[in-house]
């Protein structure tokens, strides 16, 4: 029969996917995603997985950039919301997201620049501009810690960030922890003794990072949480991130939206333990999806707990 699924990212739905094409019971099946990733946007035009929740990273390191340089120059940045962190509520920058369909694919992603045409298959030929930040005749330094080379997405991240920093005249060291706590503590430190202002971190567990934040503050460095939530420590002076309640309200009600009758089955995945967003993501899908469980629309299949 026809199946429904809450992933919680493209990696996890195309690899779902992938499995209940192959299930020759599945009739049809709607699965979710989130992070727009290449691999994703084929698999969407191709009409092998239904949606994905665009976050256009530009705008992500645009906001954390713009947070930056404001403490730099002693400016308040605008936060648009708060995360509690488990000691307090830090302010966050929240950037938007969109749901990406095969009904909106080209206009959110290839007219939008984020993506070239060429890349895909299925799709007409199209231009794309790029947009250049602006200069600023400013100086400081930044120092940022980024999870991991072995994805795109965070060497994409290091790109942007440093031509962006460099462009307005700030000195940037960007490092990468390699999904290890004790060294991206280290590479805390290592750019504590470089002398940084501003200190941009994405953690790896966001628990663990609270030591490394910590001993930032008490060097006299503002912490920037970036897109993963530092926990459990005061040493966060602003979160910059999008809104992943958001991103799962958004999977969810293209669910709901496809649902018909009752009875429907819904599997639920939500994401690693040590990804804060991870829980956040699944409030939003859950503040949705749990009336229509209520109502019969759904029945889970692969947990009992929910």
């Amino acid at each position: 029969g026809d199946v429904f699924i809450l992933a919680p990212n493209d990696g996890t739905a195309r690899a779902i996917a992938d499995a209940f094409a192959a299930d020759t019971d599945v009739t049809s099946f709607l699965v979710t995603g989130q992070d727009a990733e290449q691999a994703s946007v084929q698999y969407i035009i191709d009409g092998r997985q239904s949606m994905t929740v665009f976050k256009d990273v530009r705008t992500l390191v645009d906001d954390a950039i713009a947070a930056a340089t404001a403490l730099l120059v002693g400016e308040t940045p605008n936060a648009t919301g708060a995360y509690n962190n488990g000691v307090i509520d830090v302010p966050a920058i929240q950037s938007p997201v969109v749901t990406v369909s095969q009904a909106n694919v080209v206009e959110a992603l290839i007219d939008s620049g984020y993506y070239s045409a060429d890349l895909f298959t299925g799709l007409d030929a199209l231009g794309s501009g790029e947009t250049e930040a602006p200069a600023a005749e400013l100086s400081g330094k930044v120092g940022i810690v980024l999870p991991t080379r072995d994805e795109p997405r965070w060497v994409q991240d290091e790109t942007r960030f440093r031509e962006a920093l460099e462009a307005a005249g700030y000195e940037v060291e960007i490092l990468f922890s390699q999904g290890d706590s004790a060294r991206e503590r280290s590479n805390v430190e290592d750019l504590i003794t470089q002398g940084v202002q501003v200190l941009i971190i994405t953690p790896h567990d966001g628990t663990a990072a609270a030591a490394a934040a910590e001993a930032a503050r008490d060097a006299g460095v503002s912490v920037i949480s970036y897109d993963r939530l530092i926990r459990d420590t005061d040493a966060v002076d602003y979160y910059v991130t999008f809104d992943s309640i958001a991103v799962g309200a958004q999977q969810a009600q293209f669910l709901v939206d496809n649902a018909e009758g009752e009875g429907n089955p819904l599997y639920l995945y939500a994401g690693a333990a040590t990804d804060n967003n991870a829980f956040i993501f699944f409030e939003g899908a859950w503040g949705v999806l749990q009336p229509k469980i209520a109502d019969g629309t759904f029945r889970i299949v692969n947990s009992s707990e929910a």
